[in-house]
């Protein structure tokens, strides 16, 4: 054990010495604007990897409440998918499809006939009206 260390100190020392002579070339250190970038880089992909986190379990969610909500829009966080699922989190006692219309924009009104269905059966399921 002792000649281990006895080693690691002679090329501890050989390689101060090598140094200090200019023979080695020394670790890359970026400069303080190359850090930050990276960092803010490390930082955007981690809140990125978090929202998509927090969409998968608001999906997983509503797939638990057995609210089939993928079948009626797209993108669930689009307007007309945020606008559903404020529908669903206020408080009332039956939802009828007056309030249900003017929720969809844009084009997915085309959708607005088809979803009905669905939805209304959704709703029944978890509301137990409608």
């Amino acid at each position: 054990m002792f000649r281990a260390v006895r080693r690691t100190l002679a090329t501890a020392s050989g390689l101060a010495g090598l140094l200090r002579h200019g023979l080695l070339k020394s670790s890359f250190i970026p400069s303080q604007d190359v850090r930050q970038w990276r960092d803010l880089t490390r930082l955007r992909k981690k809140y990125v990897h978090s929202v998509g986190d927090y969409r998968k379990r608001t999906h997983k969610l509503f797939e638990s409440a057995n609210i089939k909500i993928d079948s009626v829009v797209s993108d669930l966080f689009g307007v007309t998918g945020r606008n559903l699922m404020h529908l669903l989190v206020t408080d009332r006692d039956r939802l009828t499809l007056s309030d249900i219309n003017p929720v969809f924009v844009g084009s997915s009104g085309v959708k607005k006939r088809n979803c009905s269905d669905p939805f209304r059966a959704s709703l029944r399921i978890t509301t137990g009206s409608f």
